[in-house]
């Protein structure tokens, strides 16, 4: 059973975590090698169906353009489309219309979702060590270290509380260096020690 949750969470890891030159390629992901490194977001929307009733407008013409070093926050109310931008933002979730271009080389991607991925019977230690597999990044101790998951570092993540679990799930988004890195509700759970 157990190679059952690790077959699974490499092929989802794969996908999710970091974009393939395929992926990048898209319709509406385009990477750009010979430009200054950065994401823009041009005039994406996103409509989700919804049966019979009137489709609801998630996003309508954003555009935004992030800078290598910045770092930002999005803020709304709940049902405002920070995750659905997010999610289009990693290529997770196609948009209805628009594009993401990651300019200067900006195609690796770390992903930390807004509800976790994590396999409930391997430990913090197994899980970075799976996603370390895929790259040359950072160091699992040094991982495990930043954000203090020494000590439950051999627990299973069953046993783990849920704002140990979502540091886990934020240490996985790092793990490969990723030229972008987008976080959703990062700090959801976890105590205000932590959250530094």
């Amino acid at each position: 059973m157990r190679s059952i949750y690790i077959a699974y969470l490499v092929s989802f890891m794969a996908f999710v975590l970091f974009l393939s030159l395929e992926a990048v390629m898209s319709s509406h992901l385009k990477l750009l090698m010979n430009d200054k490194a950065g994401v823009s977001i041009v005039n994406v929307c996103k409509t989700y169906s919804a049966g019979g009733r009137r489709a609801k407008v998630a996003l309508d013409n954003v555009s935004v353009e992030l800078h290598k070093g910045q770092i930002t926050t999005l803020l709304g109310h709940n049902g405002a489309g920070k995750t659905t931008l997010t999610n289009i933002l990693t290529g997770m979730l196609r948009p209805s219309s628009g594009h993401v271009v990651l300019r200067g080389g900006a195609g690796r991607v770390g992903a930390c979702p807004q509800h976790d991925v994590l396999v409930e019977c391997l430990t913090p230690r197994e899980h970075i060590t799976l996603y370390a597999q895929f790259s040359t990044g950072l160091t699992k101790q040094l991982m495990l270290s930043v954000l203090s998951l020494g000590a439950v570092s051999s627990e299973q993540v069953s046993r783990l509380s849920g704002g140990t679990r979502r540091r886990v799930c934020v240490a996985l988004a790092f793990v490969a260096k990723p030229a972008l890195v987008a976080l959703d509700e990062p700090t959801a759970g976890v105590d205000p020690a932590a959250r530094r």
